[in-house]
């Protein structure tokens, strides 16, 4: 919505706020966008601007423009994602009671169940007694009491989608601390997550994988809205019009490297190679076989045994997932790109790219491109 305003250098004013105290500043005036939870500021009708919900979890409030995907089918894509990957077994964790997160959590759950996975699924508000603990790991730790009977009885190599980043994130650093087999074995995916990074409260953890709503999409329709439709009962009528959004895709990062395998210990050297990779550190199958005390060909029957194909195919494919995430997400130029990702020259990039998307890297950054 704010790229919208300026791009058509509207007279409208405005504003992204974060927090509740910001929201209460009765001087501003103009469009609000608020960017996190709100419940406890004051009512819409008391505020003199109107607002727009701009979080993918504060869910929806009486008065607001609620910024809403269709999240039955953000569910829906986690389920296809992970059945892509092979997985045969997915567990689902919802938010419970608010709307957004119970659409994904159904999309989800119906999906999976109609492409023959098995499901387990498990909603809670996931707070817990908060105000009595001391500590994240106190909480991570009431989390484990919680969520112990779903994860012991989950086989390895299962999926795990969460409808929000925050329990996702939440999901590596329990199977980190509690449950190692299933962080190197089970795919974790959450949606819109920007988090990138590898540390989470001072802990290292693979960067999750997140499904991507449509956002920047459902903003531009809404300002043309608005435009058209000013103050608050253009806001609140906004909130059913822009509901049917898919999502955009799936952005692959470590916490889905390993594919879901069953074997914990190919799942973690598919994992090392990932990690690797985005290190800018070479990588081979006689690497990777040293690092993890393995003869090349122990290593391959391992992974024609447990993954149905060979390392040198999975990096390869990694080295190009790798290539296709920075041509979405960055302004880099091609060559450095290219020497980032382990190819030799660009023009290796450029054949690799062209064999599995039948375009050329500058072409493949303008479709992605256009399609936001």
């Amino acid at each position: 919505m704010l790229e919208a305003a300026r791009g058509e250098r509207s007279e409208w004013m405005v504003r992204r706020i974060s927090g509740e105290k910001a929201l209460g500043d009765l001087s501003m005036r103009g469009l609000v966008l608020a960017s996190w939870s709100f419940d406890a500021s004051p009512a819409p009708e008391e505020l003199p601007y109107p607002i727009v919900n701009a979080s993918n979890s504060a869910g929806v409030r009486e008065g607001v423009g609620n910024l809403l995907s269709d999240d039955v089918a953000v569910g829906r894509m986690a389920a296809e994602f992970f059945r892509r990957q092979g997985v045969t077994h997915l567990l689902v964790l919802g938010i419970a009671g608010k709307v957004v997160h119970e659409e994904r959590f159904r999309g989800a759950v119906d999906h999976a169940r109609y492409l023959g996975l098995k499901v387990q699924s498990f909603k809670h508000d996931f707070l817990g007694p908060a105000t009595e603990m001391r500590s994240f790991v106190e909480y991570t730790d009431w989390i484990r009491e919680l969520l112990s009977p779903e994860l012991e009885s989950m086989p390895l190599g299962a999926g795990i989608f969460c409808t929000n980043d925050w329990v996702g994130q939440q999901m590596l650093l329990l199977l980190q601390r509690h449950f190692p087999e299933h962080l190197d074995g089970s795919s974790i995916l959450g949606v819109d997550n920007d988090a990138d990074h590898e540390t989470y409260y001072g802990t290292q953890l693979p960067a999750l994988s997140s499904i991507e709503p449509a956002f920047r999409e459902i903003g531009r329709e809404a300002f043309h809205w608005l435009a058209a439709h000013p103050g608050p009962e253009g806001v609140e009528q906004m909130t059913g019009l822009n509901r049917r959004f898919p999502p955009l895709r799936v952005v692959e990062r470590a916490s889905t490297a390993a594919g879901s395998c069953a074997d914990p210990l190919t799942a973690r050297m598919i994992r090392w190679a990932w990690e690797r990779l985005r290190r800018e550190e070479s990588v081979s199958v006689t690497e990777m076989a040293r690092a993890h005390h393995l003869h090349v060909k122990t290593l391959e029957r391992r992974f024609q045994e447990f993954t149905g194909g060979n390392a040198v195919d999975l990096i390869a494919r990694m080295k190009l997932d790798l290539a296709k995430s920075l041509l979405r997400e960055t302004a880099l130029p091609i060559a450095e790109i290219s020497a980032r990702c382990g190819y030799s020259k660009q023009d290796v990039l450029s054949r690799a790219l062209r064999a599995a998307e039948g375009c050329t890297p500058r072409e493949y950054r303008g479709r992605v491109g256009s399609d936001e």
